[in-house]
């Protein structure tokens, strides 16, 4: 609750706190529209040669 209040929330403590899985956190981040943005890992073609 500190930790947001204070604006201290980055990507690893929301993780962190999404798998907490308590509903008043839950509630909160959802009320502030907060989400948590998964970036996708593209597979390279690096194996190929031209």
């Amino acid at each position: 609750m500190r930790t947001l209040k204070a604006g201290k929330l980055n990507e690893r403590i929301l993780k962190l706190f999404v798998l907490t899985g308590r509903e008043e956190i839950l509630s909160i981040i959802k009320s502030l529209n907060i989400r948590h943005n998964l970036v996708p890992v593209l597979p390279t073609r690096c194996s190929e040669k031209h």
